[in-house]
């Protein structure tokens, strides 16, 4: 049957699009009988929903028309996913294509280059990596290529694999693979400075969908409830903050993302054994001499005491903030250590410039210089550097333990591209000048993307403090009306008996809504362990500012 619902056509759109998803496991048969079945449940959801408003003559109608959209929207969806990843792919391009350029410049040979530059792509990884794997397995270069063409929706990707083809058969010389960067390095600063001019738009549409709406429905209810014919009960008010506006929140959220210029990830894994270690060092710097995670074991069990202790003493549910103490603690340390990795990736550019004039001298003599040199904690990380080639330790495992202690993709690039110079014996100034470049260029572009996602987390936390502001205003100017006579007069029920459920639930909000911030927050800044140092600023100031406006109005 579900061959009849698609044309021949429209089954070969809707292969190549579920294959350009990167989505594996679907084929146009299975993913049609998932699309019929979604769009029965979620129409039959709707009608039923419907049904209490609406006259049963239209409900079949109302059915057969959620189901015919629903399954239209849903088979276009791999499209939609497959346009995204295109643009996801050619935002990673520039990077990639620039790390495989210098390194083939520096006399890298194809297949080495080629594994090097997957490294510093998150979504043109798995393409470039399947193009390696068939070619050193003995695929043909041209069916190689192909394959990775076919793999995504993207003309860039079928320009930068042209290239690549050429460069594999003929050689770098004359390829033209640094006009070919550049170009695909303007259309995504384009898009970049696209999306910037929708930030604010977005910022103002999260900004009213979160608070203002909501604010002027709180009016409406409460105060309406006095004189209108309003049947809400409590439970209604808890599904309306707790479930229904949390969801508003997080679509909203999602769409932004969505439209959002990918974020550069960096950093090691959360509470992770590397991380937990540099906390350990960062402990004992303020002369606490204690393993990391027994220190964490403690503050955990001091902050539950402290909370419990807050809570008889006061009675107040804030007294539960204390809990948070260990990730305010931990939070401090990973912020203090981002801000270190930002300033060593700052300046690796100018390092290595100032690397390429020491080309008289070879990557030993390089290293101790820059150790010598204003360039903040990049300087003391080569001054180790330096001091374990002194000690004997070979160049390469010296500088590949900086990118071992500061995880970050301009650092293990600059790095890397220092250890490829050493082992290749290029040219050193030509290489190291070339270096320089890529590393900048590479600095730029992640610095561009930097500033539009910056956009979005100012509209975010600009969200954060408006969001309880406007509550706290709204219930302290409901809660100070009398509307007794209002009541008496219509007989209409007390919105009294709505308030301390709106009081609840809002409360319940704002805290799903720091968790929900904190999470996007994080992604926007490419680490998702900063979850922890936004929540533990931002829960404590979004009560702290609704509670401060509800009692001085």
């Amino acid at each position: 049957m579900q061959f009849r619902l698609l044309s021949e056509k429209r089954k070969r759109e809707l292969g190549h699009d579920l294959q350009c998803t990167g989505i594996r496991g679907w084929d146009v048969t299975g993913y049609t009988k998932l699309a019929l079945l979604l769009s029965l449940i979620a129409s039959s959801l709707f009608t039923y929903a419907l049904s209490s408003f609406v006259e049963q003559a239209y409900i079949p109608l109302l059915f057969v028309l959620f189901f015919v959209i629903l399954f239209l929207v849903t088979l276009r969806i791999p499209k939609m996913l497959a346009k995204r990843r295109a643009l996801l792919i050619e935002a990673d391009l520039p990077i990639q294509l620039r790390a495989l350029s210098t390194e083939l410049a520096i006399g890298v040979p194809f297949e080495n280059a080629l594994e090097s530059s997957v490294r510093f792509g998150d979504y043109t990884k798995d393409i470039f990596k399947g193009i390696l794997t068939d070619l050193r397995s003995g695929v043909l270069p041209q069916e190689a290529f192909n394959r990775a063409r076919s793999s995504a929706s993207s003309s860039m990707l079928d320009k930068a694999l042209s290239h690549l083809a050429f460069l594999y058969s003929y050689g770098y010389e004359g390829s033209g693979l640094g006009k070919l960067v550049d170009e695909i390095s303007a259309e995504h600063r384009s898009r970049v400075k696209e999306f910037a001019s929708m930030s604010s738009v977005m910022g103002v549409v999260l900004i009213a969908l979160t608070s203002v709406v909501p604010a002027l429905a709180t009016t409406y209810i409460l105060v309406g409830s006095s004189f209108m014919d309003i049947s809400l009960t409590p439970s209604d008010i808890h599904i309306i903050y707790i479930v229904v506006l949390p969801i508003i929140t997080l679509s909203i959220l999602l769409g932004m993302r969505v439209m959002s210029p990918p974020v550069s990830r960096r950093g090691v894994d959360f509470l992770s054994h590397e991380e937990l270690k540099k906390f350990t060092i960062f402990l004992g710097r303020y002369g606490i001499n204690i393993n990391a995670g027994r220190f964490l074991m403690y503050l955990v069990a001091c902050s539950v005491i402290v909370s419990a202790a807050l809570y008889l003493f006061t009675s107040s549910p804030l007294s539960f903030l204390a809990i948070l103490l260990p990730l305010f603690v931990y939070g401090l340390f990973l912020y203090l250590d981002d801000m270190r990795i930002s300033a060593i990736e700052e300046r690796m550019p100018d390092a290595l410039f100032y690397a390429a004039s020491l080309h008289t001298f070879g990557l030993e003599r390089v290293i101790s210089e820059i150790a010598k040199t204003d360039y903040g904690p990049l300087s003391e990380e080569f001054r180790r550097a330096d001091m374990q080639v002194g000690a004997g330790l070979p160049v390469r495992v010296a500088l590949k333990s900086i990118v071992d202690r500061n995880p970050s993709p301009i650092v293990e690039r600059g790095i890397s591209l220092l250890v490829k110079i050493h082992e290749v014996g290029s040219s050193l100034e030509k290489a190291l000048k070339s270096s320089a470049e890529d590393i900048h260029d590479m600095f730029l572009l992640l610095r561009e993307r930097g500033a539009v996602l910056s956009m979005q987390k100012y509209n975010l936390m600009l969200a954060s403090l408006l969001v309880p502001a406007i509550f706290g205003a709204v219930l302290s100017l409901v809660s100070t009306l009398d509307l007794s006579y209002l009541e008496e007069l219509l007989a209409a029920p007390s919105s009294r008996l709505l308030l301390p459920a709106v009081q609840f639930s809002i409360n319940v909000y704002f805290l799903e809504f720091s968790l929900l911030s904190s999470v996007f927050l994080a992604d926007y800044s490419g680490s998702w362990k900063r979850f922890a140092v936004y929540l533990v600023f931002l829960l404590p100031i979004v009560f702290f500012i609704f509670y401060t406006v509800q009692a001085l109005l």
